[in-house]
Formats: structure tokens, C-alpha cells, sequence
């Protein structure tokens, strides 16, 4: 079975379907979204309507998802992400907004789990936060707290930088490099799958095409595909929302 694991589209249908476009020439039976499918890009209805189609139910929700919901404060956000979730309420139809709010914090394939963030243990079950997780202790906390429940892979998003983490048998966790990794049933591993829709401190968009063989063994591949970051900024204009200044930077450094 052969899965494509996605995060953060982040309003950007267009570059979805880009995503899904690769993902179906890599032979892909299904698809996970790890939440985010809202905020800070231009179409949030349309991009919600995509991810139905592809998705279905294995959505988790992200924080920005969660926040469009009102189930969340936006305290933590910054002003720009406040701004973008308080105008896209108003461009979203009922329909998508009841969709939304049916995903789980959660979803769980066999021995894979898929967060938006980190997770935590409470009272002997999984909890889903929306930590970040950047660190070797991030990633330790993250295995611990599904240690015995028979997970050995966590997929989460939220950064928007995609890494490869493994867990050693001395507790050390070593950052894989490549963008490729093996996993065997008894490896336990944190697997970021970057973001589809809003690369800042990358200059690829990028998901996980996730092989589970018949034996437990999973081979993943990190996807990096080429974004379009002049008609992201432009498509932003048209839907008069912010522009970040990274943004700017990427266009400007591209001319």
C-alpha cells in the first residue's frame, strides 16, 4: 500500500493539486492530510473543497484549522495569522465549515500515527498539541508518549520544514539527511513531512510518499517540488491578503 502523507496547504489549492498531480504518478493509492488547510493563503473554500476530494476522512486537524473552528485561541498567533483566519470565517461555506469540523486531532494507520504537531501521553492515552518539533528532545517526547501503544512511526507537519528523525536503541536520535529512509517494525521514528502549500524557510514545497510492505517494513520518500512563489505572492494581491516579507525576499531574489 502506497500513501501520500501532505501537511499545511495553508489556502493554496493550486499548489494541492500540483502535489496530488506527483503524487498520482508515483502510483499512490491514498492520502493523508495532516492539517492546516486553512490560513494565510487566498482560497480557503476552494482549498477545503480540494482536500474533501482527495482526502476524504484522513484529515487531522491543525491549529490554524482549529482556530477558523473558534475550538482554539489565537493568542499564540502572530498578527498576520490572526488577521488571515478572522477574514477567510467569511469565505468559507457552511458546508466546508461543518466538514472541517468533523477531523479528527488524530489518525492512526496500522503502526502509523499522523498529527498536525507534537503528542503527549495523558493518563495512558495519545493527546495531540501543536508543539513544534524541531529537537531531538522534541522527538524523544513524541515516541515516548506512544511507547507501548504500537506505534513506530509518527507523521506530523506544522513546521513547514520536512526531516527525517530516528530513535537509536542508546536514545539518541539521529537526523537523516537524505530523502529517502527504510524503517523496519521495530524502528521508531518522527517523520516531517514539510508543507504543500507555504514554504518560508525552504525553496520547495514537499510531502511523503509512504511504501508499507506486506512484511511491516515502510520506505518513505520526501517529494520536493518546485514552487511557484512570484503567482503565490500574486494570487495573494488578487485576494487582498498580506504578503509576508519572506515572501517578497524569494520573489525578489528569483528576479
Amino acid at each position: 500500500m502506497k500513501y501520500a502523507v501532505m501537511s499545511d496547504v495553508h489556502a493554496n489549492p493550486l499548489a494541492l493539486a500540483k502535489a496530488v498531480d506527483d503524487a498520482q504518478a508515483c502510483g499512490v493509492d491514498a492520502y493523508f492530510c495532516l492539517g492546516d488547510i486553512v490560513g494565510y493563503g487566498p482560497s480557503p473554500d476552494e482549498a477545503i473543497m480540494l482536500s474533501r476530494k482527495v482526502f476524504g476522512n484522513h484529515v487531522v486537524l491543525g491549529n490554524h484549522d482549529a482556530a477558523l473552528l473558534r475550538e482554539m485561541s489565537m493568542d499564540s498567533f502572530s498578527h498576520r495569522a490572526r488577521k488571515s483566519i478572522i477574514a477567510q470565517r467569511c469565505m468559507v461555506g457552511e458546508e466546508n465549515f461543518d466538514w472541517l469540523g468533523a477531523c479528527p486531532s488524530l489518525l492512526r494507520e496500522g503502526s502509523m500515527l499522523f498529527a498536525h504537531g507534537d503528542v503527549c501521553c495523558d493518563g495512558g492515552a495519545i493527546k495531540p498539541g501543536f508543539g513544534y518539533m524541531f529537537r531531538p528532545d522534541d522527538v524523544k517526547r513524541a515516541l515516548s508518549a506512544v511507547d507501548g501503544a504500537g506505534v513506530n512511526i509518527v507523521f506530523v507537519g506544522h513546521t513547514h520544514e520536512p526531516a527525517f528523525w530516528r530513535l537509536g536503541n542508546d536514545g539518541s536520535v539521529e537526523m537523516i539527511k537524505e530523502n529517502r529512509m527504510s524503517a523496519t517494525e521495530s524502528d521508531r521514528c518522527v517523520i516531517n513531512v514539510g508543507t504543500v502549500g507555504c514554504p518560508r524557510s525552504v525553496s520547495f514545497a514537499s510531502y511523503a510518499v509512504v511504501d508499507v510492505k506486506e512484511d511491516g517494513a515502510v520506505d518513505v520518500e520526501l517529494r520536493k517540488l518546485s514552487f511557484d512563489y512570484l503567482g503565490y505572492r500574486d494570487s495573494l494581491w488578487a485576494a487582498n491578503a498580506d504578503v509576508p516579507i519572506w515572501l517578497e525576499d524569494f520573489v525578489t531574489r528569483k528576479r
